[in-house]
């Protein structure tokens, strides 16, 4: 697989890091997606998970994309990913679950959970 290059000599692992400081939800994603998909590598690990780390929003599709990414490496990458102080790091990220109500084709309710608010 080819990557491109992007900007001229920018490479597409430093084009990613500008798309994660955008204002645009979906090129942040875009960004993470990009992250997950082609730098979940031995040479990019500690640098992908910092730079989502670091990733503070309350945009659902962001978060998500946080998820799916964390989910990921810690299939190939468990020691490294689910240390004690990165658990703190991730929680920050994803502490929540969403449920989506479907009444036929239309969404009639989101709910959030919480999973690490005691009650």
């Amino acid at each position: 697989l080819l990557l491109p290059s992007f900007a001229g000599n920018i490479s597409l692992f430093e084009e990613v890091k500008l798309w994660l400081k955008s204002n645009e939800t979906y090129k942040v994603r875009f960004g993470i997606i990009t992250l997950m998909s082609y730098f979940l590598k031995d040479e990019y690990i500690d640098q992908v998970l910092e730079l989502v780390s670091n990733i503070q929003t309350e945009e659902y599709y962001i978060n998500m994309a946080s998820s799916w990414l964390f989910a990921t490496s810690l299939i190939n990458y468990y020691d490294k990913t689910f240390g004690h102080s990165d658990f703190e790091k991730i929680k920050a990220v994803m502490p929540w679950v969403v449920k989506l109500s479907f009444d036929g084709m239309y969404c009639v309710g989101i709910e959030k959970y919480n999973l690490f608010e005691t009650k």
